[in-house]
Protein backbone atom coordinates (compact mmCIF):
# COMPACT_ATOMS: atom_id res chain seq x y z
CA UNK A 1 0.00 0.00 0.00
CA UNK A 2 2.95 2.40 0.26
CA UNK A 3 3.20 5.01 -2.48
CA UNK A 4 6.17 4.22 -4.73
CA UNK A 5 5.71 6.35 -7.86
CA UNK A 6 3.38 9.06 -9.14
CA UNK A 7 2.82 9.21 -12.88
CA UNK A 8 1.72 12.57 -14.31
CA UNK A 9 -2.09 12.39 -14.03
CA UNK A 10 -2.94 15.47 -16.13
CA UNK A 11 -3.81 13.69 -19.43
CA UNK A 12 -5.76 11.01 -17.57
CA UNK A 13 -7.73 13.62 -15.63
CA UNK A 14 -8.63 15.28 -18.94
CA UNK A 15 -9.70 11.91 -20.39
CA UNK A 16 -11.82 11.28 -17.30
CA UNK A 17 -13.51 14.68 -17.64
CA UNK A 18 -14.27 13.98 -21.29
CA UNK A 19 -15.66 10.53 -20.47
CA UNK A 20 -17.77 12.05 -17.70
CA UNK A 21 -19.24 14.59 -20.14
CA UNK A 22 -20.03 11.90 -22.72
CA UNK A 23 -21.62 9.75 -20.03
CA UNK A 24 -23.78 12.61 -18.75
CA UNK A 25 -25.06 13.35 -22.25
CA UNK A 26 -25.71 9.64 -22.91
CA UNK A 27 -27.61 9.36 -19.63
CA UNK A 28 -29.81 12.34 -20.51
CA UNK A 29 -30.49 10.86 -23.94
CA UNK A 30 -31.34 7.48 -22.41
CA UNK A 31 -33.66 9.03 -19.81
CA UNK A 32 -35.39 10.98 -22.56
CA UNK A 33 -35.66 7.86 -24.70
CA UNK A 34 -37.11 5.91 -21.77
CA UNK A 35 -39.81 8.51 -21.29
CA UNK A 36 -40.69 8.54 -24.97
CA UNK A 37 -40.70 4.75 -25.02
CA UNK A 38 -43.24 4.62 -22.21
CA UNK A 39 -45.35 7.10 -24.18
CA UNK A 40 -44.97 4.91 -27.28
CA UNK A 41 -43.47 7.87 -29.09
CA UNK A 42 -40.18 6.16 -29.90
CA UNK A 43 -39.37 3.09 -31.96
CA UNK A 44 -37.71 0.09 -30.26
CA UNK A 45 -34.69 0.49 -32.54
CA UNK A 46 -34.10 4.09 -31.45
CA UNK A 47 -34.52 3.09 -27.81
CA UNK A 48 -31.97 0.28 -28.20
CA UNK A 49 -29.52 2.71 -29.79
CA UNK A 50 -29.90 5.12 -26.86
CA UNK A 51 -29.39 2.31 -24.35
CA UNK A 52 -26.30 1.02 -26.21
CA UNK A 53 -24.81 4.52 -26.28
CA UNK A 54 -25.46 4.84 -22.54
CA UNK A 55 -23.80 1.47 -21.79
CA UNK A 56 -20.79 2.32 -23.97
CA UNK A 57 -20.38 5.71 -22.29
CA UNK A 58 -20.53 4.09 -18.85
CA UNK A 59 -17.84 1.57 -19.85
CA UNK A 60 -15.68 4.39 -21.22
CA UNK A 61 -16.08 6.28 -17.94
CA UNK A 62 -15.06 3.22 -15.91
CA UNK A 63 -11.98 2.77 -18.11
CA UNK A 64 -11.00 6.41 -17.62
CA UNK A 65 -11.28 6.04 -13.84
CA UNK A 66 -9.11 2.89 -13.91
CA UNK A 67 -6.46 4.60 -16.03
CA UNK A 68 -6.35 7.55 -13.63
CA UNK A 69 -5.96 5.18 -10.66
CA UNK A 70 -2.98 3.57 -12.40
CA UNK A 71 -1.07 6.85 -12.20
CA UNK A 72 -0.62 6.20 -8.47
CA UNK A 73 1.74 3.23 -8.21
CA UNK A 74 1.54 1.56 -4.82
CA UNK A 75 3.29 -1.51 -3.47
CA UNK A 76 1.16 -4.58 -4.28
CA UNK A 77 2.77 -6.65 -1.51
CA UNK A 78 4.65 -6.04 1.73
CA UNK A 79 8.39 -6.20 1.27
CA UNK A 80 11.45 -4.21 0.30
CA UNK A 81 12.19 -2.36 -2.92
CA UNK A 82 15.33 -2.42 -4.98
CA UNK A 83 16.72 0.85 -6.31
CA UNK A 84 14.48 2.82 -8.65
CA UNK A 85 15.16 2.23 -12.33
CA UNK A 86 13.77 5.59 -13.45
CA UNK A 87 14.30 9.12 -12.18
CA UNK A 88 11.80 11.95 -11.87
CA UNK A 89 10.67 13.25 -15.25
CA UNK A 90 11.46 10.05 -17.15
CA UNK A 91 9.02 8.99 -19.87
CA UNK A 92 7.59 5.56 -19.01
CA UNK A 93 5.44 3.14 -20.98
CA UNK A 94 2.92 0.64 -19.63
CA UNK A 95 4.01 -3.03 -19.55
CA UNK A 96 7.53 -2.19 -20.79
CA UNK A 97 9.18 0.15 -18.27
CA UNK A 98 10.43 -1.48 -15.07
CA UNK A 99 10.13 1.01 -12.21
CA UNK A 100 11.52 -1.08 -9.35
CA UNK A 101 11.26 -4.51 -7.77
CA UNK A 102 9.36 -5.29 -4.60
CA UNK A 103 10.61 -8.41 -2.82
CA UNK A 104 8.68 -10.16 -0.09
CA UNK A 105 11.01 -11.32 2.69
CA UNK A 106 8.57 -12.77 5.20
CA UNK A 107 7.50 -15.44 4.55
CA UNK A 108 10.00 -16.77 2.01
CA UNK A 109 9.66 -19.40 -0.69
CA UNK A 110 12.29 -22.14 -0.74
CA UNK A 111 12.21 -23.83 -4.13
CA UNK A 112 13.99 -27.06 -4.98
CA UNK A 113 13.61 -30.11 -7.20
CA UNK A 114 14.08 -33.85 -6.93
CA UNK A 115 14.54 -36.58 -9.61
CA UNK A 116 11.43 -38.01 -11.23
CA UNK A 117 12.63 -41.55 -10.48
CA UNK A 118 12.77 -40.70 -6.80
CA UNK A 119 9.27 -39.23 -6.95
CA UNK A 120 7.95 -42.41 -8.59
CA UNK A 121 9.61 -44.66 -5.99
CA UNK A 122 8.21 -42.53 -3.16
CA UNK A 123 4.67 -42.75 -4.53
CA UNK A 124 4.97 -46.51 -4.87
CA UNK A 125 6.39 -46.84 -1.35
CA UNK A 126 3.60 -44.72 0.15
CA UNK A 127 0.96 -46.73 -1.73
CA UNK A 128 2.43 -50.04 -0.49
CA UNK A 129 2.81 -48.83 3.08
CA UNK A 130 6.60 -49.09 3.10
CA UNK A 131 6.72 -45.33 3.75
CA UNK A 132 4.24 -43.44 5.93
CA UNK A 133 3.50 -39.73 5.83
CA UNK A 134 2.75 -37.39 8.76
CA UNK A 135 -0.83 -37.20 9.95
CA UNK A 136 -1.33 -33.75 8.41
CA UNK A 137 0.26 -34.98 5.12
CA UNK A 138 2.67 -32.02 5.20
CA UNK A 139 6.38 -32.67 4.80
CA UNK A 140 8.79 -30.40 6.60
CA UNK A 141 12.05 -29.00 5.27
CA UNK A 142 15.18 -28.23 7.25
CA UNK A 143 17.07 -25.36 5.63
CA UNK A 144 20.85 -25.70 5.72
CA UNK A 145 23.16 -22.81 4.82
CA UNK A 146 26.45 -23.08 2.95
CA UNK A 147 28.44 -23.11 6.18
CA UNK A 148 26.52 -26.17 7.37
CA UNK A 149 24.40 -24.39 9.97
CA UNK A 150 20.66 -24.95 10.01
CA UNK A 151 17.96 -22.31 10.01
CA UNK A 152 16.14 -22.49 13.37
CA UNK A 153 12.66 -22.66 11.83
CA UNK A 154 11.40 -25.49 9.66
CA UNK A 155 9.56 -24.88 6.44
CA UNK A 156 6.47 -26.72 5.22
CA UNK A 157 6.09 -27.96 1.64
CA UNK A 158 2.96 -26.31 0.28
CA UNK A 159 3.34 -27.01 -3.42
CA UNK A 160 4.57 -29.89 -5.54
CA UNK A 161 4.42 -29.59 -9.30
CA UNK A 162 2.20 -31.97 -11.23
CA UNK A 163 4.54 -32.20 -14.21
CA UNK A 164 8.12 -33.32 -14.75
CA UNK A 165 10.54 -30.84 -16.28
CA UNK A 166 11.60 -32.20 -19.69
CA UNK A 167 14.90 -30.31 -19.44
CA UNK A 168 16.10 -31.66 -16.09
CA UNK A 169 13.89 -34.70 -15.43
CA UNK A 170 12.98 -33.34 -12.01
CA UNK A 171 9.84 -32.36 -10.11
CA UNK A 172 9.66 -28.85 -8.62
CA UNK A 173 8.60 -28.30 -5.02
CA UNK A 174 8.13 -25.21 -2.88
CA UNK A 175 8.31 -24.79 0.88
CA UNK A 176 7.27 -21.71 2.86
CA UNK A 177 9.23 -20.55 5.89
CA UNK A 178 8.96 -17.64 8.31
CA UNK A 179 11.71 -15.09 7.83
CA UNK A 180 10.98 -12.29 10.27
CA UNK A 181 14.68 -11.79 11.05
CA UNK A 182 15.52 -11.69 7.31
CA UNK A 183 18.19 -14.34 7.70
CA UNK A 184 17.32 -15.68 4.23
CA UNK A 185 17.59 -13.40 1.20
CA UNK A 186 16.07 -13.77 -2.27
CA UNK A 187 18.31 -15.69 -4.63
CA UNK A 188 20.30 -17.24 -1.80
CA UNK A 189 21.45 -20.84 -2.26
CA UNK A 190 20.51 -23.20 0.55
CA UNK A 191 20.13 -26.94 0.97
CA UNK A 192 16.68 -28.37 1.62
CA UNK A 193 16.55 -31.46 3.83
CA UNK A 194 13.06 -32.97 3.58
CA UNK A 195 11.66 -34.56 6.72
CA UNK A 196 8.46 -36.31 7.70
CA UNK A 197 8.44 -39.56 5.76
CA UNK A 198 9.00 -42.68 7.86
CA UNK A 199 10.46 -45.74 6.16
CA UNK A 200 9.91 -49.08 7.84
CA UNK A 201 12.69 -51.66 8.14
CA UNK A 202 15.28 -49.20 6.89
CA UNK A 203 19.06 -49.50 7.17
CA UNK A 204 21.02 -46.39 8.04
CA UNK A 205 24.25 -45.72 6.09
CA UNK A 206 26.80 -42.88 6.26
CA UNK A 207 25.83 -39.92 4.12
CA UNK A 208 29.25 -39.90 2.46
CA UNK A 209 28.39 -43.31 0.94
CA UNK A 210 25.64 -41.72 -1.15
CA UNK A 211 26.42 -40.76 -4.73
CA UNK A 212 24.33 -39.21 -7.46
CA UNK A 213 24.02 -40.14 -11.12
CA UNK A 214 21.62 -39.74 -14.05
CA UNK A 215 19.13 -42.11 -12.36
CA UNK A 216 19.27 -40.35 -9.01
CA UNK A 217 20.94 -41.26 -5.72
CA UNK A 218 22.76 -44.60 -5.40
CA UNK A 219 25.34 -46.48 -3.32
CA UNK A 220 27.96 -49.07 -4.13
CA UNK A 221 27.70 -52.49 -2.51
CA UNK A 222 29.99 -55.49 -2.62
CA UNK A 223 28.46 -58.59 -4.20
CA UNK A 224 29.24 -62.27 -3.65
CA UNK A 225 32.14 -62.03 -6.10
CA UNK A 226 33.71 -59.31 -3.99
CA UNK A 227 33.02 -56.71 -6.69
CA UNK A 228 31.59 -53.20 -6.21
CA UNK A 229 28.25 -52.80 -7.96
CA UNK A 230 25.62 -50.03 -8.01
Amino acid sequence: GALLFQIDPAPYKAALAEAQAVFSQAKRDFDRASTLMRQKALSPREFDQARSSFDAARAQLDTAKINLDYTTVRAPISGYTSEENVSEGTLVAADTTLLTRVTQLDPMYVEFAYPDTEAMLQRQAVASGAITLPEDKLLRVEIVFKDGTSYPKEAAIRFTDSIISPDTGTVRARAIVENAEQAILPGQFVRARVKGMTQRQAIGIPEKALMQGPMGMFVYTVNAENKAVI
